[in-house]
């Protein structure tokens, strides 16, 4: 369910972005980046990217929907960049998200939301097959 929230909202992002929210966007990605070594401010970082992405739509009940499932995959998510090498992919894949919704293109958000959704559902199954 997170994963077509998700690329929906790159997608309506990409036609309705303003630039207050892509300077909020690409602040989060630049704390990302400076805080790959530091997973607990790199997860809040993200969690501010896709924070402002869902605002960005300016739709309030995505926004929330965003939130709750968030909230319950928090520990989780939490746990599925325990490394810095999954940080820093996690990271080049927001930035493709960014670049594509900066320049207005929603296939392409939409697109390379889907990968980093692909990527981090991934990292989340091995997390549950391995506490199995």
């Amino acid at each position: 369910m997170r994963a077509g929230l998700e690329i929906f909202a790159a997608r309506l992002a990409a036609t309705r972005l303003d630039d207050g929210a892509l300077t909020r966007m690409a602040d989060a990605v630049t704390r990302m980046r400076a805080n790959v070594d530091h997973l607990d401010a790199f997860v809040e970082a993200d969690l501010a990217f896709h924070y402002e992405l869902a605002a960005a739509t300016g739709n309030a009940t995505l926004v929330e929907l965003l939130q709750i499932v968030r909230s319950l995959l928090r520990v989780w998510v939490d746990r599925a960049v325990a490394e810095e090498e999954h940080a820093t992919t996690a990271t080049d894949e927001h930035e493709r998200v960014l670049d594509a919704i900066r320049t207005g293109d929603p296939d392409r958000a939409a697109s390379a939301m889907s990968a980093h959704m692909g990527t981090a559902s991934a990292r989340l199954a091995g997390l549950a097959t391995a506490a199995e």
